[in-house]
């Protein structure tokens, strides 16, 4: 509607709708809407030919344009450096997890060789018994014969 006002040179009217949504904006913290408004302000004053409130509202609009720029560049300095942090964060996670799972390769490693130790001293004690109960039954026998 304001841009209509604007169109067909009734900036008189153009600012009149803009001064009255103003104070809107500024209550529910529509920045955009508001800097939006601040630039037709602009506009309108010149068209009217009062340049000192066009100088105004034009310095109005440049201000919140930039803050808003800025919030934004605020805004996603913010996820990135989250979004940084989060990587960062995985990264360790992975890099314990993998460390984790080479420990526990290491330590089934150590745990199989012990276990081949045992095995092979119980086999070996084994036959070393079988051995010695075989002399014993070797000389046993022997002697059987000789009586």
């Amino acid at each position: 509607m304001v841009s209509s006002f604007q169109i067909l040179h009734d900036h008189a009217k153009a600012k009149n709708y803009l001064e009255e949504a103003l104070p809107f904006t500024i209550s529910s913290k529509q920045d955009k809407l508001r800097s939006q408004i601040y630039n037709v302000l602009a506009t309108s004053y010149k068209g009217l030919g009062d340049i000192e409130n066009a100088f105004y509202y034009m310095n109005r609009y440049d201000e919140l344009k930039d803050s808003i720029f800025n919030e934004g560049r605020l805004k996603k300095y913010a996820e990135l450096e989250v979004k940084y942090e989060t990587e960062k964060k995985e990264k360790e996670n992975r890099e314990l997890t993998i460390d984790n799972q080479k420990k526990e390769i290491e330590i089934n490693e150590k745990e199989k060789e012990s276990l081949r130790k045992k095995n092979w001293l119980v086999g070996g004690g084994l036959l070393s018994i079988i051995f010695i109960l075989s002399l014993i039954l070797y000389n046993y026998r022997k002697r059987q014969m000789q009586k």
